[in-house]
């Protein structure tokens, strides 16, 4: 039964690997990157050696020694995610790494890297709700330092893009890690965990593309299997390193409250020695590090925020911040009280608490769930030993918090969209798109001013179904008072064209914002504002 198990998570392994080489293949483009094609070609052999090891384990080790083939498939599934993704290396693939090599730049030349201006060059910007891009640098100290020894030799060879090596290696690191601590149980599930490299880089989170997460994700892992100080200081890392494990923190001192006092010690004293410099050298500029994203453009992929972005329940950006302290406190309050029942649920919380966020990008997600490997194999070693928990005791006050949590919760978000509906200025009236025009990079777009004082629109974006960040220019951005105006909407970027019948155009005034979805197929489109759908016809010039 174990062999039989072991080869049907081969097979898994084998098969997630082969879709995600195929997602790949669909999303670079062979012809301009030959080498990247051709090793994800070849790499087609790694997934054969993969499913043969599944059928015929025999083949590798005759004295059936089924255990030692794990580590062949993990070492076949590791170097053919390397080898993938050295080769799919073409840039800083986010303005994150982008805005670290710059902070890197900048410290060496003895420049506070807070205290400076940052501009996206080779990559998409991310767009504030005032119609501007980010400009400052908002992560923790570590974010920039680890890479600092690597930016100096690859910045001697003109290759700063290859600094995504580090999440690479991270990565790869990570799953290490975690398949060794499955290994001790002897269980052959250990080998599952090498999947999650390949699924981050088919969702659109990989690391050879500038997300960073596995780093933080690294250091936290690290701190949960280690003990003491050594915990504290890996926890000081992660949380050094990128605003995400900031909400893992307390669950984990709850977790490991037996040596807490000692881990507290290694944190406190780590922090310290990280931070505290840029917190001396500028006080006023390290503090932007304390953001909660909600002067940034709404991007989502799950989460509550969907509800507001598509206009389906408006609410002001602040809703979101006090809605995650609120679903933070309670779940902290829930692990605490159910902790000998749920103890190891302990990488749930924080995507329940980042669902509730103002931006739910895929990378805040996907390391959980990689991480939850650990609780498992550490259940599997710890056995199910039985736990007795009397609900009678604290059935009452688990009650009773729910209804304060809800009640609460249910207030805010009702204070907040009748503030949002009743402040809000702006309707789109109607869309029209120029004859003939194919692809579409240019819009005709009527948007009334409701209130009794001018309004200025400050962005403008198109979303098309494969990419909601598409942010076009646009010209006469005040309106004045009680009156409508055209807008023109264009774009000279080819990536930014519109080549779908159907896409959604949005116009914001600082938080607030109209959409209107067009169908150029049509006659008919569908006109979204606020809580109501009504139809308007489609415009032609």
């Amino acid at each position: 039964m174990a062999e039989t198990r072991r080869q049907v998570i081969y097979l898994t392994v084998g098969l997630v690997i082969m879709a995600s080489l195929f997602i790949l293949a669909y999303r670079i483009n062979i012809l301009e990157n030959p080498i990247s094609a051709a090793i994800l070609s070849l790499s087609f052999f790694s997934v054969i050696a993969i499913f043969i090891i599944a059928l015929n384990p025999w083949l590798i080790n005759r004295d059936r020694r089924i255990d030692k083939i794990d580590d062949i498939v993990v070492i076949i599934s590791i170097l053919t995610y390397t080898i993938i993704s050295i080769s799919t290396i073409k840039g800083f693939g986010t303005d994150d790494m982008e805005y670290i090599t710059q902070a890197d730049r900048y410290l060496l030349l003895g420049k506070d890297p807070y205290a400076q201006l940052y501009s996206p060059i080779g990559v998409s910007p991310t767009y504030l709700l005032s119609g501007s891009v980010a400009h400052a640098f908002i992560y923790p100290p570590l974010s920039f330092l680890v890479y600092f020894p690597f930016f100096l030799i690859f910045s001697h060879f003109l290759m700063l893009s290859y600094l995504n090596l580090i999440n690479i290696i991270a990565q790869d690191l990570l799953v290490t890690l975690i398949y060794f601590q499955g290994k001790k149980t002897g269980d052959p599930i250990a080998v599952l965990p090498v999947i999650f490299s390949f699924i981050t880089a088919g969702l659109l989170a990989p690391s050879f593309s500038g997300v960073n997460a596995p780093v933080w994700a690294l250091f936290m892992a690290m701190s949960y299997i280690t003990k003491g100080k050594k915990s504290g200081i890996f926890m000081a890392l992660a949380d050094s390193f990128n605003q995400i494990p900031w909400i893992i923190t307390p669950f984990l001192l709850i977790y490991k409250r037996k040596d807490v006092k000692d881990i507290l010690f290694g944190f406190i004293v780590s922090i310290l020695v990280i931070n505290l410099p840029f917190l001396f050298w500028n006080a006023h500029a390290f503090l932007s590090v304390f953001t909660d994203d909600s002067s940034t453009i709404p991007v989502a992929f799950t989460g509550l925020t969907i509800f507001n972005l598509t206009s389906f329940l408006t609410v002001e950006p602040w809703f979101f911040t006090i809605t995650m302290g609120l679903i933070g406190i309670f779940c902290l309050y829930m692990y605490f009280r159910l902790f000998s029942l749920i103890k190891e649920t302990i990488w749930v919380f924080p995507m329940i608490i980042l669902w509730f966020s103002w931006r739910t990008l895929t990378s805040y997600f996907l390391m959980w769930p990689e991480l939850m490997f650990l609780s498992i194999f550490n259940l599997e070693k710890e056995g199910s030993n039985k736990i007795s928990l009397n609900f009678n005791v604290i059935r009452k006050e688990l009650i009773a918090s729910l209804f304060i949590f809800m009640f609460t919760l249910t207030s805010v978000g009702a204070i907040s969209h009748v503030q949002y509906v009743s402040q809000d200025p702006i309707k789109v009236v109607s869309v029209s798109v120029p004859e003939e025009s194919n692809p579409v990079s240019e819009l005709s777009i009527i948007v009334k001013n409701t209130r009794n004082e001018s309004v200025n629109i400050t962005l403008i974006r198109v979303s098309v179904p494969n990419s909601l960040n598409m942010v076009w220019n646009f010209t006469n951005s005040s309106i004045p008072p009680n009156s409508t105006r055209e807008i023109l909407a264009y774009t000279n970027n080819p990536k930014l064209f519109i080549n779908s019948s159907s896409f959604t155009v949005q116009v914001y005034s600082g938080y607030f914002m109209s959409s209107y979805q067009v169908d150029i197929n049509s006659t008919k489109i569908n006109l979204t504002y606020e809580n109501s759908t009504s139809t308007g016809e489609i415009g032609k010039n």
